[in-house]
């Protein structure tokens, strides 16, 4: 066996010397050995001492004769400098009012919707509905990550109608990955995601998403997971474009977003305030042939969202 060099001209003259060791190893194997033999001998001895020489013959010799290669950390800057980090988005407490109308006509309906910062990221998002003889109140407390992710706390929703009271409630158990979906008539617990809102905060994480994206691209698509009930389901929105939207108090720049129903005959369009952090200014859906649409009056404060709630929504 050749002795081990010291210099790159002798680790290059050594693995010559241990390909020819090899070769003459290999000739005096007997045939139907050869293939373990040569396994042994060639991937443990030369793959692994000659490929380890060959990497101390390039680093003793001369940079000029090798390209330059960035080193591991000059890789990893560099792609730090490409890879931007997402944005994060605060939340800002609000109060926001919202007119009603029914197939066109006004009905003198009105929508509040208020978010209250309780402490830290926690919060409390609540909307109170009312029209001809019909309320509605929402409330959902949870806990707001920057990112864009919503880990809801507990979610209650009550309804009364002429003289009709139906309401249910969502607790949430992140420790367990669980959810307790609770009404007269059913009572569920079910499996859930690290990180899930609910039906009120779902417009507040697509508000976020769009602030993220800045500009997004036509028909790019946004899928928020909520809590519905007792299930996980997901919902799909898209972008469509950028239009002039006036309303009764001003012309917004907005963003036009569409979700996607399962059922054809459905449809439900969003405009967003762009030039006010996406701040829902009108919904509008069609369903059955009529249609049901909210604008946002005289807001009362800026820097803020809303987001529609009905069970058709």
């Amino acid at each position: 066996m050749p002795s081990k060099p010291t210099s790159t001209q002798g680790s290059i003259r050594y693995i010559n010397q241990r390909q020819s060791f090899i070769s003459r190893a290999c000739a005096t194997i007997p045939l139907w050995r050869k293939p373990a033999a040569f396994s042994r001998i060639g991937l443990i001895l030369f793959t692994v001492s000659g490929m380890s020489f060959v990497q101390s013959a390039m680093a003793l010799g001369p940079k000029a004769d090798s390209p330059e290669t960035p080193s591991t950390k000059t890789q990893a800057d560099s792609k730090t400098q490409t890879t931007s980090k997402a944005q994060e988005i605060p939340l800002t407490p609000f109060t926001l009012s919202y007119s009603a109308s029914y197939a066109g006509l006004p009905f003198n309906g009105n929508a509040t919707r208020t978010l209250t910062q309780l402490e830290g990221n926690r919060f409390e998002l609540t909307m109170k509905a009312s029209g001809l003889l019909m309320k509605l109140e929402e409330q959902s407390r949870f806990t707001w990550s920057p990112d864009c992710r919503v880990s809801t706390d507990s979610y209650r929703y009550t309804r009364k109608t002429l003289g009709k009271k139906k309401e249910h409630t969502i607790k949430f158990d992140h420790a367990k990955h669980q959810a307790h979906y609770k009404s007269k008539k059913s009572d569920t617990v079910y499996e859930i995601p690290p990180y899930l809102g609910d039906r009120l905060t779902e417009q507040l994480i697509l508000r976020c998403k769009l602030q993220q994206v800045k500009r997004p691209a036509i028909d790019q698509q946004f899928v928020i997971d909520i809590a519905r009930k007792g299930n996980v389901v997901s919902h799909t929105f898209i972008y469509r474009g950028k239009t002039a939207l006036e309303t009764e108090t001003k012309i917004y720049n907005t963003a036009i977003i569409e979700r996607i129903h399962k059922d054809p005959e459905r449809k439900t369009t969003l405009w967003f305030d762009i030039d006010n952090q996406y701040t829902l200014v009108k919904v509008s859906q069609l369903d059955d042939g009529k249609q049901y649409t909210i604008s946002l009056k005289i807001p009362k404060s800026e820097n803020v969202d809303s987001e529609l709630d009905d069970d058709d929504f």
